[in-house]
C-alpha cells in the first residue's frame, strides 16, 4: 500500500518547500512537483525522507 497518494503536499522530512505528490512509482518512489521562484520542478524521492505537511 502507497504511504502518499497524488494530490497530497509533502516536504522533505530534512526541510524543504511544500511540494506536492504527482507521481506513485508504487515501489516507494514518488515525483513531486513544486515552484522555485516561478520556475516548476520536478524530483523523485523515496517514501522515507518525505513526510506530509
Amino acid at each position: 500500500m502507497s504511504k502518499f497518494k497524488i494530490g497530497d503536499v509533502v516536504k522533505l522530512k530534512s526541510g524543504s518547500p511544500s511540494m506536492t505528490i504527482s507521481e506513485d512509482y508504487k515501489n516507494g518512489w514518488y515525483k513531486v512537483s513544486w515552484f522555485l521562484d516561478g520556475i516548476p520542478k520536478e524530483y523523485e524521492f523515496h517514501e522515507e525522507v518525505l513526510q506530509l505537511q
